[in-house]
């Protein structure tokens, strides 16, 4: 399976990424139609840890690990 990020993960993984990401609070999901939409929680997530998400979309690539 490929994720929508670029992730070449089983299927299997990416439902248990997405539960614990969800069960933590990190992101949301919503059915629209016949798909799920996941989306970030960011203004919760700004609103606990103020400028973390900006710190890491700021970050250089080889610092978080993306290709």
């Amino acid at each position: 399976m490929q994720a929508d990020a670029g992730l070449d993960i089983s299927r299997s993984t990416f439902s248990h990424h997405q539960k614990v990401l969800r069960e933590a609070g990190i992101i949301q999901a919503r059915i629209q139609g016949s798909q799920r939409i996941l989306t970030l929680r960011r203004a919760d997530l700004d609103a606990c840890f103020p400028g973390l998400i900006d710190s890491i979309l700021a970050a250089p690539r080889e610092l978080i690990g993306t290709r």
